[in-house]
C-alpha cells in the first residue's frame, strides 16, 4: 500500500493496493503521456490499445483491431452498434456488397446495394417519406424525370422524360394514347 507521491500537493500517485495497481492525478490538471508511439497491451500480450503520433488509433477485441482512426476519419471492422445518433460532415461507407444499414430494434429497415441493384427492405408498418415540399423522382444521372409528387397538388409520372400522366383538381390528364388491355388505343 506505500504510495509514489510527485508534486507539491502529491498531485501524482503511483501504487498497488494489494489487488489493483493504479496511476492517479489528483491534482487540478490532466494526466499527460508523452510518447510516439502508445501501446496497451494484455497479460497474456495481446493488443488492446495502440496509437501512434502523427497516425491512427486502434482499438482491439481479443486481440483483433475493431476500430480505427485514419486520414479520412475511421475504420471499422465489423458490425457497428449505435443506441443513440450518428453525425458526420463527411460520408458513410460501406465498402462491400450485401452489407447493410439496419435501423430499428428489429432491424426493420434495412438499405444496401445488392451487387446489382441498390435497395430499401421495410419488414414492418409503413414505409413513410416526408419532405418540406415535393418530391421528384430522377434517373441515376438526373436527366430525366420519373415521377414528381407536388405538395397540395399533382401527381405526374413521365415515360422518356416526358408527362404522360398528372392528375389536377378535376381529376386526371393523360398526354398520347390510353392503351386498353385488348390493344385498342384512344387518342388523348
Amino acid at each position: 500500500s506505500n504510495k509514489i507521491e510527485l508534486g507539491n500537493g502529491q498531485d501524482l500517485q503511483i501504487y498497488h493496493d494489494g489487488s489493483n495497481s493504479f496511476i492517479n492525478e489528483n491534482g487540478t490538471g490532466d494526466l499527460i503521456v508523452k510518447t510516439n508511439i502508445f501501446r496497451v497491451r494484455g497479460t497474456n500480450d495481446e493488443a488492446i490499445i495502440t496509437g501512434a503520433e502523427n497516425g491512427n488509433v486502434a482499438l482491439y477485441y481479443d486481440n483483433s483491431k475493431k476500430f480505427e482512426t485514419t486520414s479520412g476519419g475511421i475504420t471499422v471492422a465489423g458490425n457497428g452498434l449505435f443506441s443513440g445518433s450518428i453525425e458526420t460532415t463527411e460520408h458513410l461507407n460501406l465498402t462491400a456488397d450485401n452489407k447493410k444499414i439496419k435501423i430499428g430494434a428489429g432491424e426493420d429497415l434495412q438499405l444496401y446495394h445488392d451487387g446489382s441493384d441498390s435497395r430499401i427492405h421495410n419488414s414492418t408498418g409503413s414505409l413513410v417519406f416526408r419532405t418540406g415540399s415535393n418530391y421528384i423522382f430522377y434517373n441515376s444521372d438526373a436527366s430525366e424525370k420519373h415521377a414528381q409528387f407536388l405538395e397540395n397538388g399533382a401527381v405526374e409520372l413521365y415515360y422518356n422524360n416526358s408527362k404522360k400522366f398528372e392528375t389536377n383538381d378535376e381529376g386526371v390528364k393523360i398526354s398520347g394514347f390510353l392503351e386498353m388491355e385488348d390493344n385498342q388505343r384512344i387518342q388523348m
